[in-house]
């Protein structure tokens, strides 16, 4: 019945592997980011909103690697068919993916809405159905040639711009967030994604000048199938990252709920917290971190700092600086440390330099430590 060409028009015998290595490269890539996209829309309801986004993120890139891995025969020309349908539109979805990406899985909120970063891949799409259904072929050799630079120079410019935003985001967060929250694997994490994406769209771009101006780069490595198999490695590094460290893609949206200190977990880890500051006096500890404070309670780090950001209205760092301020204050009373300079008790105290004793005592009392000293 396979070979019976009245039932399977295509017989099995005509179809062919992808020729090539690096096609297998790309199909193995697709393969994996499908999987990947499975496994973290296995709960979608319950998932976050960077999981969400980084899901459409990974399917956006699984279209691009299997429209360039299948098989050049007719069992896959009505997929193929389809795929022409959708055409480059992805190449305006990456960037705007991969910011609401970083600003979601850092906790940045929006400064408007996100709707309007995906105007630009709907006005391409309908541009491209309208071309595709004329026939691209009974446009012209120049509107085609015209065309294509027109997308490419859009699609380029917007994912730089994009990727530059995200840079930019992932910096504030450092300068700021990061700071207060002391988590730093979602940085470091995210930076690598950058990075990738960064240095793979210049493979790309460099093939797209070298092709429109007949350049030659006498550099081997600057070749369209070094770009995309450098491209179809993002699904392999994601999948890397979800083995070595799968708490990245488990963080949840912030609740606010007003019952979420009903939960005897979390009633207890708030009480055994304010007993390791009170009691064990943990915030004398410079190097202290979020991490530390988590293996003392036994919890995972997001839920202390859910506890500590919603249930007690703080940050980490504002946290423990202010037991620190206050230690500072006790030791400025006390007769036996009259000798001791300030910065001295400061760092007594646990902090662990000026300009962070500096910071936090004006983020904790409004004022600065020289006028508090003056009333003293």
């Amino acid at each position: 019945l396979v070979n019976d060409s009245t039932i399977f028009p295509y017989a099995l015998d005509s179809m062919s592997l992808p020729t090539s290595w690096q096609e297998l490269i790309l199909l193995f890539s697709a393969i994996q980011g499908v999987i990947l996209s499975i496994a973290l829309g296995s709960k979608l309801k319950s998932s976050s909103p960077a999981n969400k986004v980084l899901i459409l993120f990974i399917l956006s890139l699984v279209f691009l690697l299997f429209s360039g891995s299948l098989p050049k025969n007719e069992w896959f020309k009505f997929v193929k068919l389809a795929m022409g349908y959708i055409g480059d539109t992805v190449a305006f979805l990456y960037g705007p993916l991969l910011y609401l990406y970083t600003r979601k899985l850092l906790l940045v909120k929006m400064e408007r809405r996100e709707w309007p970063h995906l105007v630009p891949a709907m006005i391409f799409f309908v541009i491209n159905i309208v071309a595709n259904s004329i026939g691209y072929s009974n446009l012209g050799a120049t509107f085609n040639r015209v065309f294509w630079l027109v997308v490419s120079a859009c699609a380029f410019t917007q994912l730089f711009a994009y990727l530059y935003l995200s840079v930019r985001t992932v910096l504030y967060y450092k300068r700021t967030v990061q700071q207060e929250l002391s988590y730093k694997p979602y940085v470091d994490y995210l930076l690598t994604i950058i990075g990738f994406v960064t240095f793979s769209l210049l493979l790309f771009l460099a093939n797209f000048i070298s092709e429109v101006f007949g350049l030659s780069f006498d550099v081997k490595f600057i070749d369209y199938n070094v770009a995309w198999i450098s491209i179809s490695l993002l699904t392999f590094i994601l999948g890397y990252y979800a083995i070595i460290n799968p708490e990245l893609f488990r963080v949840k949206p912030r609740s606010h709920s007003s019952n979420s200190s009903d939960s005897p977990e979390i009633s207890k880890i708030k009480e055994d917290l304010t007993a390791l500051m009170t009691d064990d006096q943990l915030y004398l500890d410079p190097e202290l971190s979020l991490a530390a404070v988590a293996s003392k309670l036994s919890a995972r780090k997001e839920i202390v700092s859910r506890v500590i950001n919603q249930e007690m209205s703080s940050s980490f760092y504002r946290f423990v600086n202010e037991y620190r301020v206050q230690e500072f204050k006790r030791l400025v009373g006390k007769e036996n440390t009259k000798h001791i300079t300030h910065l001295g008790l400061a760092f007594e105290a646990g902090f662990k330099s000026k300009t962070t004793f500096y910071k936090a005592f004006k983020d904790v009392t409004g004022g600065t430590p020289s006028e508090f000293l003056g009333k003293s």
